[in-house]
């Protein structure tokens, strides 16, 4: 498990590969906090290379939604597939994250075909 990140185009691309579960969550949590914490921008994570996520590593992402949040600061979901896709899905109905497929939402433009 791998979180990576960099800015282009004035986005903060947080980039998780492998598997995120319960075993490595919380220091994943804290690396995603922690390149919130160097950045004012957008923040969008990219999950091309993520082959698992279980429900306990999805508050990962409701833990950088809502610290962005008061910040008026968008999280976006690029690239969101398979399994991955599948648990998140749930959590769409009370949540106001974008997901985008090989091309950035809108609201973030200029940040096209990401990978890390």
């Amino acid at each position: 498990m791998t979180c990576s990140a960099f800015r282009q185009n004035g986005c903060l691309l947080i980039s998780v590969t492998g598997k995120l579960d319960s075993s490595n969550a919380a220091e994943i949590r804290e690396q995603c906090i922690g390149h919130i914490g160097e950045s004012d921008s957008e923040v969008v994570v990219d999950m091309t290379d993520l082959e698992f996520i279980d429900r306990t590593s999805l508050d990962v992402l409701l833990v950088v939604y809502r610290s962005l949040e008061p910040m008026g600061r968008k999280l976006s979901i690029l690239n969101l597939h398979g399994l991955p896709k599948e648990a998140f899905e749930g959590l769409q109905s009370n949540y106001t994250i974008e997901c985008a497929t090989d091309l950035l939402p809108k609201s973030l433009p200029g940040l096209v075909g990401a990978t890390a």
